[in-house]
This record gives structure tokens, C-alpha cells and sequence, in this order.
């Protein structure tokens, strides 16, 4: 076996290494899919390469990249000593911007990563190193349009209350903590009731499954932007494109309310391209169990005690 065999064969059990660990480490399936995206074509490409050798590649190109990954490294370190320190006894919370500009992050590091690989790929197998531009390319294209990056959910309850008295209680923010223990409400303008307009900050913890990095909790800013007492309200996530929730309380025949909770998430394009739509069945899955448990706990406490 040749050193350049060698080195190739070791690129590539370093690649499929990496793509086992992230996918042990995070086990969702974007980052199976984007490990793969990512790490799969120049892996082959150096498997196929330490399997059957082609010609030599240009020594000093080979050096150019690695010298340049090392520079890229360093600058990378000093920038991280150089930011501010988070204090270890505080939890972790980011807002909705802050989580924007990690994804404007994550994006350019995907870029540079593949664009890297592929370069060094190209001094052993061009063919290879064209089709995994094209692969990222053609993954960044699809996720143009913005229907392929919305998703929608219902969730509904029956609650033996009059729509009336359980549009009261749910619009009303201090009652929000005897039922709604995974939102803790920040901020509230202005006082008092929701109307339209109302502007309030809640805090959410990011679910053990869903945690990636050091997220654990995250801030959001919504807006009342429909109000229509007692039939329905409507508020907005403020910070992106579309996050929008309509909470509906329609009179039933027996007396009750059956309430029903539409909800239409819009990923954001750099969100999408970092394979969040793959983890939208998950992200579902515990919204809806999310809102049942939400939706329980109100009833149990409407149902305590009848209509005045």
C-alpha cells in the first residue's frame, strides 16, 4: 500500500468514525442525515481511492489545505477564549434570535466543511468531489419553497365549561402556571388579560430529546394578533417568519366547550437546510403530548368546580 493509499484509507475511517459519533451522540435524524450529506461522498471517495489507486495528487495542494484547516483551527480557539465566559451555575437560555444567528453559524460552517472536503477530495477523485457539491447544492435548492418548510398540527379537548368561562380563565396569564407547568411567563404588556396586541415573553425548556449543544432553554416574544372573545384568539411567535396558534372554544350541545388548538410552524430556510424538517415528526409527537397534558390539567380545574 502506497502513502497516499494509506492517508486516503485513514480520511475515510476518520469520516465514518465522525458520522458514528454524532449519530450515537445526538441520535436524531437530521444529524443522521446531515453526518451522512456531509461525511458520506468524500468518505467513499477516499475509500474508492486507498481501494484503487488513480494518479498521485499534488503534494503541495494537499499541504495547502490541511496548513489552512490548522489556521482555521486556531483562529477558531482564540475566538472562543476570547468570548465571554457563562456562568456554569446558571441554566442556559437563548432566545429565538440568538438560536437565528447559531443557525446563520451552523450554515457557514456546513459550507465550509463540505467545500473543504471536497476540495481535498478533488486531488484524488474529481468525479467525486463534483458529485458532493452537487448533493449539498441540490439539498440547499429543495428547501426553497416554504410550503416543503411548513408543517401543520391540531390538538383538541372537550371541557364540561361554558366556552365563556373558559375563554376567561385561558386568557388570563395568572392562571397560566396552575396548568401550564412547561411555560414560565417572563415578561406581560400590558397588564393584566390578553387583548389584541398583548405582547408577553414566556421561557420554554427544549425537550431531552430535541437538545443539541448547550440549548436548554429559550425565550420567545409573541404578539395577540386576532382576539375574538369568546370564540377564538391568535398569537404569533414575534421573531419568526411564521410561528402562528389559534386557540378556538366552540359551544357543544351538552353545554361544554370543546377546545381546539391549530398550530402552523414554518421552519426558517437556514434551519430547514440543517435538516430540521426531518425532526418535524419528533417535534410534533411532543407538542401534541405537550398540549394533551396542558389541555388535561385545565379541564381537571374547570371541571373542579362548576359554572357560576
Amino acid at each position: 500500500m502506497s502513502l497516499w493509499q494509506f492517508f486516503t484509507a485513514v480520511m475515510a475511517v476518520a469520516l465514518l468514525a465522525g458520522w458514528v459519533g454524532i449519530a450515537i451522540r445526538y441520535r436524531l435524524r437530521s444529524t443522521l442525515v446531515m453526518g451522512a450529506l456531509i461525511l458520506g461522498p468524500p468518505g467513499f471517495g477516499f475509500a474508492l481511492y486507498a481501494l484503487f489507486p488513480g494518479p498521485l495528487p499534488v503534494d503541495d495542494a494537499v499541504v495547502f489545505l490541511f496548513a489552512l484547516l490548522y489556521l482555521t483551527s486556531v483562529l477558531a480557539v482564540i475566538f472562543q477564549l476570547l468570548r465571554p465566559r457563562r456562568s456554569k451555575s446558571k441554566p442556559t437560555v437563548h432566545s429565538v434570535k440568538s438560536l437565528s444567528r447559531a443557525q446563520v453559524r451552523g450554515f457557514i460552517i456546513r459550507s465550509v466543511v463540505v467545500l473543504w472536503l471536497s476540495a481535498l477530495v478533488y486531488l484524488f477523485e474529481p468525479s467525486v468531489a463534483a458529485v458532493n457539491i452537487a448533493i449539498n447544492g441540490a439539498w440547499m435548492l429543495i428547501w426553497i419553497p416554504r410550503k416543503l418548510r411548513t408543517a401543520r398540527y391540531e390538538t383538541s379537548a372537550e371541557i364540561s365549561a361554558s366556552p365563556e368561562r373558559v375563554f376567561t380563565f385561558v386568557t388570563d396569564p395568572g392562571n397560566w402556571p396552575l396548568y401550564r407547568e412547561d411555560t414560565e411567563l417572563i415578561s406581560l404588556a400590558p397588564e393584566g388579560p390578553l387583548r389584541l396586541g398583548t405582547e408577553y415573553v414566556s421561557r420554554n425548556k427544549v425537550p431531552a430529546r430535541l437538545q443539541r449543544g448547550a440549548v436548554r432553554q429559550f425565550d420567545s416574544r409573541n404578539r395577540v394578533t386576532a382576539f375574538e372573545p369568546p370564540k377564538s384568539y391568535t398569537w404569533s411567535v414575534v421573531d419568526l417568519a411564521s410561528n402562528d396558534s389559534r386557540l378556538e372554544f366552540e359551544p357543544m350541545a351538552s353545554g361544554g366547550t370543546c377546545l381546539n388548538l391549530r398550530s402552523e410552524l414554518e421552519m426558517t430556510y437556514l434551519e430547514a437546510c440543517s435538516g430540521s424538517m426531518l425532526n418535524i415528526p419528533a417535534v410534533l409527537a411532543i407538542r401534541r403530548a405537550s398540549d394533551a397534558g396542558r389541555f388535561a390539567r385545565l379541564k381537571s380545574i374547570l371541571e373542579a368546580a362548576p359554572d357560576q
